[in-house]
């Protein structure tokens, strides 16, 4: 239907992307809201290892699990070396000091980046939702909702404000709410671990075994890792079914040496079973 070339010298690829990112929406859509133009076009580095060394610490970040966030943290850094001014560096030093995946979240020192960040670009949505699960971890849970929904509004396609508001959902309890919140996350990242592994957790919340075993085995099947075989395993006891739980158990044991996988959920089991799952008995 259309196709275009282009070529650009490696320096120039920040630019070289908002190029095509105009031209794909402008030939497939016909037109572009003025708000999603802006978003298209605004600046974030015009420093090309920044901007890649920066995608290296997502890629870890979001794998979830205490060793790989340390080595994002080593990259964000390495972002804010290259360009001192990378907005989306410091959110991403927010997001590993805040989310929980580290065996200590320092919910101060996220704020700290995620304000900074918000200095350097009060329109990042990244920025807002990082101060969004910043704000639910506090328990301050209506400026989270406002920030989360911020983060949305500048940016409906970004995941994690998604699964970070489904996550809020969770805290409060509204299971459904949440897993439909998840969904929205899940059709932008299938293969989201994050997103993966909460989908499971709120299956589980609601009761609904079967399914919340078909998607820890989904988890399980994109990497092999410790949180997916508790899950299954947790479910199985539930179940009584010993030996599908000692079995899989004993793949956790054999698996990915994730022991602090999500440590988001040492803050909110008790909130989904003692609250949860014992208020529809």
């Amino acid at each position: 239907m259309w196709a275009e070339t282009y070529e650009r010298d490696f320096e120039d690829v920040i630019r070289l992307e908002k190029q095509i990112a105009l031209a794909i929406a402008h030939e497939v859509t016909g037109r572009l809201s003025p708000a999603a133009e802006t978003r298209l076009a605004r600046g974030r580095t015009a420093n090309p290892r920044a901007y890649d060394t920066y995608l290296h610490g997502r890629y870890l970040f979001n794998q979830g699990a205490e060793e790989p966030v340390l080595g994002a943290i080593g990259y964000f850094k390495q972002a804010l070396r290259e360009d001192p001014g990378f907005a989306l560096a410091y959110s991403g030093l927010a997001d590993c000091n805040g989310v929980g995946w580290l065996q200590k979240a320092n919910l101060a020192v996220a704020e700290k980046y995620a304000r900074q960040a918000l200095e350097l670009d009060p329109e990042l949505a990244e920025a807002h939702a990082s101060l969004g699960i910043i704000d639910t971890y506090g328990l301050r849970l209506a400026d989270g909702e406002k920030e989360l929904k911020r983060a949305l509004d500048l940016n409906p396609n970004y995941v994690m404000a998604h699964h970070w508001s489904s996550v809020r959902l969770v805290f409060l309890g509204h299971l459904e709410l949440a897993l439909a919140e998840n969904e929205r996350a899940r059709q932008l990242d299938p293969f989201s671990l994050p997103v993966n592994h909460l989908r499971a957790y709120i299956l589980l919340g609601l009761r609904q075994y079967d399914r919340a075993i078909e998607q820890a085995e989904t988890e399980a099947a994109i990497t092999p890792r410790t949180s997916a075989y508790m899950t299954l395993a947790r479910i199985y006891w539930i179940e009584g079914k010993v030996p599908d739980a000692l079995a899989a158990e004993r793949k956790a044991l054999n698996s990915k040496p994730f022991r602090r996988v999500c440590m988001t959920w040492t803050r909110a089991p008790q909130f989904l079973s003692n609250r949860a799952l014992t208020s529809r008995s």
